[in-house]
């Protein structure tokens, strides 16, 4: 006990230095806020790297991961601590460091490759290529409020490339051309999550993707983590190909529709990418077809418009996977049924939802929605273009399964007629997507009990 005591005051003697010698750097030589942050993020991470081998308990991490998280949290909030604070964009990457390595700690105990490897991720390739970019980007594209460079984003890709590539061939027994496919796969997830990551989340979404697919695809054969990559290579250029032809994505629009379609095909199957791919062609489609009214009002969906309209449909997927992961029974909430009609369901609402703004905007001067024939029309619409060929795709058609995902659609597209009209919902672009998948939630809480009671034969 007394050893370990030991470890933790000389760990923490040592994040404390790194933390005066930034404080006395960044008065002294005046670096920009940037190179002084990530200055300390690449020290203190040189000290997380060695966890494993220091430590040999998960509290003992998990408490000095919680005293410095509470550290930075203090002085950010009385103005101290400026080689971590003074940066001008809102960030809460100081926070998200600290729960990351205390993530890391817990999840890859036992683990000390797939640590290092997804620490690294958080330690070299953040660190580094945010230096580049900020030295060297040129073409920028907008995250919402802020701006990423696809410089910046290269250099992450290639220096995740070799952070993940090395430790795989050096410290695993991994075949050599596993672990370099396996590298590209990982780098090209990780670095668009990266690119689309808000307020410094990266810092905790980038090490904990990247133990997921070391975890996830390090058991796989070569074939199937090239299947894997060049159906993200595919998605990639196709998604980019139909945001920017229709305007309906930005760079970081179309970086965070690639990854939901990844997940659709990683969580569910290639089955499952029917349903919201016919719903995008659709989609972009009927924008042509009114683009001189759709301009007016288009906002190009960036990272969280793009997040609102899937979000609902992203936990269902995940749900679909975790369940045969973690129960037993009954065997029809195991056979990949159960969610399957509601996912398709939730696709089809969705759709139906952005196709009624289409037609009339949600603006302050236009709460009204499209007329009670014109959206019954176009949910007719949406659910004969996708209902059909959805439920095919991901397990077959029956009575049982178009009424289902027929009821998810239309009591969100209900909701959404209805509660569009509410005087005290705010009349901006965000909150009527919000809207979206507040109604998508609302449908699903209400059909998914009776479709489980009619699955499991009640």
């Amino acid at each position: 006990m007394w050893s370990e005591l030991t470890r933790v005051a000389l760990v923490g003697a040592g994040f404390l230095l790194i933390f005066g010698l930034a404080e006395l750097w960044q008065r002294s030589g005046k670096p920009s806020a940037e190179m002084s942050r990530k200055s300390v993020h690449f020290a203190g991470g040189l000290l997380v790297l060695c966890f494993p081998w220091i430590f040999a308990n998960r509290w003992t991490v998990i408490g000095l991961v919680s005293v410095f998280g509470l550290l930075i949290w203090g002085t950010g909030r009385v103005g101290l601590l400026k080689s971590v604070h003074g940066v001008a964009r809102k960030t809460e990457g100081g926070l998200f460091y600290p729960l990351a390595v205390g993530l890391l700690f817990v999840l890859a105990y036992g683990n000390p490759v797939f640590y290092v490897v997804a620490a690294l991720t958080l330690i070299v390739s953040d660190a580094a290529a945010a230096v580049l970019g900020v030295a060297y980007g040129r073409t920028t594209y907008s995250v919402e409020e802020g701006q990423r460079s696809l410089e910046g984003s290269m250099s992450f890709f290639v220096i995740t490339f070799l952070v993940v590539h090395l430790p795989l061939l050096l410290m695993t027994e991994l075949d050599r051309v596993v672990c370099t496919m396996l590298a590209v796969l990982i780098s090209l997830i990780v670095t668009l999550l990266e690119g689309v990551s808000l307020r410094g989340s990266d810092n905790v979404i980038v090490p904990m993707a990247t133990f997921y697919f070391l975890v996830r695809f390090t058991t796989e054969n070569l074939d199937v983590i090239n299947t894997h990559l060049f159906t993200l290579l595919a998605i990639l250029v196709l998604v980019t190909l139909f945001g920017f032809a229709s305007s309906l994505l930005r760079t970081s629009g179309v970086m965070t529709a690639t990854l939901f379609f990844y997940a659709v095909y990683l969580f569910g199957g290639a089955g499952w990418l029917a349903a919201p791919a016919i719903a995008l062609i659709t989609l972009v489609v009927v924008r042509y077809l009114l683009r001189e009214r759709v301009n007016r009002h288009d906002a190009q969906h960036q990272v969280l418009a793009t997040l609102y309209a899937v979000i609902v449909m992203m936990v269902a997927l995940v749900v679909h996977d975790v369940i045969p992961r973690v129960m037993s029974g009954p065997e029809w909430l195991l056979s990949g049924d159960a969610l399957r009609a509601p996912f398709v369901g939730l696709v089809v609402g969705q759709l139906t939802m952005m196709l009624v703004t289409q037609l009339r905007p949600f603006q302050s001067g236009s709460r009204e929605p499209t007329s009670v024939p014109v959206t019954l029309g176009l949910f007719v619409l949406a659910m004969v273009l996708v209902g059909p060929v959805g439920l095919r795709a991901t397990g077959g058609i029956g009575p049982q399964s178009l009424f289902t995902s027929a009821c998810i659609a239309g009591f969100a597209t209900l909701f959404y007629w209805l509660m569009r009209k509410l005087q005290g919902w705010p009349a901006r672009t965000p909150w009527n997507m919000r809207l979206q998948p507040a109604c998508l939630a609302l449908a699903i809480l209400v059909v998914l009990p009776v479709h489980f009671l009619i699955l499991g034969g009640g």
